[in-house]
């Protein structure tokens, strides 16, 4: 009698991966086969492979020998201690693991192949653990699809811990399984700002053109040095136009907050509602606070409002009576910057005028971080000189201090005795 059904279908085993290890002989029909065939044996057995030297024979590679990510020995580093050093010990211990592909034809009515030529699994160091290779910068990737997921979290306000956690619930995976860690999410973060960066000012700029598209009371107005960086920046939201008809008796101008990035002072025309609520009236961002930057600012804000300003000024003044007020006299400089024959030609800009379709506006120029330098400072005279070295107060000899001075044990056993004698030749003339 058989031992099994014929009706039953055949079951093929499955080739269990973690016993395939290359060997001489071994073909691949690509050099790319090759690497992620080694690379993934790498990943099983706790290491990291490398691309090294190559041959070339008329343009093609022919041969390729693949690392091991400790191979080779560190190369001596030139030191310039003018600069801090980072004083990280290189990870190359001479490793000769590797494996050696050859492109050639088995026969001649066979097409080129990858062969392996040479294998070596020999390594002079120990394997990392298969839970930390996760954590080495070769297998941490993000795909293209994951890091436009992680913009739109990032738009959306989530932190770092939130998104990998979001993520983590969208993949279906435990949590520390991801291709990625938070610092990847925090250099993606970075290298997104470094590319928006040199764009910032014009992407501003374009925000302001389709504002002002989509409702023609938004009105806004900005001026550039003459580098074409942005200089000044005014807008006024449409309703801000009713909440000044209606609550603009009392007007209070503020610059105390300051944009990090560029230092620039934002200033806030506020004023109260009816049910004592703050509102705005209008926003600008100004490089300065100088004299001719709050003139440009006020002329600007006065095109933007009703032009009842004088008139409800004079029924104040003569209200309270302060024609004889000294600050309502000096006051006479805020009416002049409101006034249009105050401002010079060449300050004048109506909210209309912006640049051309074809000038870019660059972004302002960068503030100076608070703090020390990161540099360090340069040395002249005795302190490029060599540094003295301490020696021992007790053997006179360098390399060591008095704690740690070998004879060091039989003084205090001296000063120990000289101690107690004092103390009972003290106590026998106190008696």
């Amino acid at each position: 009698m058989l031992d099994f059904d014929l009706n039953e279908p055949l079951i093929e085993e499955e080739n269990n991966e973690q016993d395939d290890e290359p060997f001489i002989g071994q073909t691949f029909e690509s050099e790319d086969e090759a690497f992620v065939f080694y690379n993934n044996y790498a990943k099983r057995h706790g290491f990291v492979v490398r691309k090294d030297r190559s041959d070339t024979r008329n343009g093609r590679t022919i041969r390729r020998d693949i690392l091991c990510h400790r191979a080779g020995k560190q190369r001596l580093k030139v030191a310039d201690h003018s600069k801090p050093q980072r004083n990280k010990k290189s990870s190359k211990c001479d490793c000769k693991a590797h494996m050696r592909i050859t492109l050639k034809r088995s026969f001649d009515i066979f097409p080129e192949e990858w062969h392996v030529t040479k294998f070596v699994n020999l390594h002079n160091h120990g394997m990392i653990s298969l839970e930390a290779m996760r954590f080495l910068p070769t297998n941490r990737t993000i795909t293209s699809e994951d890091e436009k997921q992680i913009l739109m979290y990032k738009e959306a306000g989530l932190q770092v811990r939130q998104i990998i956690k979001v993520m983590e619930l969208q993949k279906n995976v435990k949590h520390g399984e991801l291709s990625f860690i938070d610092k990847d999410v925090r250099n993606l973060f970075d290298r997104v700002k470094r590319i928006l960066g040199a764009s910032d000012a014009k992407d501003l700029v374009d925000y302001m053109k389709s504002a002002k598209q989509e409702n023609k009371m938004f009105q806004y107005v900005f001026i550039v040095d003459g580098y074409g960086r942005l200089e000044h920046l005014f807008w006024c939201q449409p309703q801000s136009f009713d909440w000044y008809k209606k609550y603009g008796d009392v007007v209070v101008f503020d610059t105390t907050y300051k944009v990090n990035a560029y230092d620039m002072p934002c200033g806030f025309f506020v004023g109260m509602d009816n049910h004592g609520k703050t509102i705005l009236f209008g926003c600008a961002i100004l490089r300065n606070e100088t004299t001719s930057t709050f003139k440009w600012l006020m002329k600007l804000y006065k095109m933007t409002v009703p032009e009842d300003f004088e008139h409800n000024w004079t029924l104040m003044v003569g209200k309270f009576k302060l024609q004889d007020n000294r600050h309502i006299k000096a006051g006479s400089i805020g009416k002049e910057v409101i006034d249009e024959d105050t401002l010079p030609e060449d300050e004048y800009i109506p909210l209309s005028n912006t640049l051309g379709g074809g000038d870019e506006v660059l972004p302002p120029p960068q503030s100076k971080k608070k703090g020390r330098l990161k540099k360090k400072r340069d040395k002249s005279g005795k302190e490029l000189g060599k540094k003295l070295t301490k020696s021992c107060s007790i053997c006179k000899q360098s390399g060591h201090t008095k704690p740690t001075c070998p004879s060091n044990e039989n003084i205090v056993a001296v000063n120990n005795m000289d101690a107690s004698t004092s103390f009972i030749s003290q106590k026998k003339k106190k008696q």
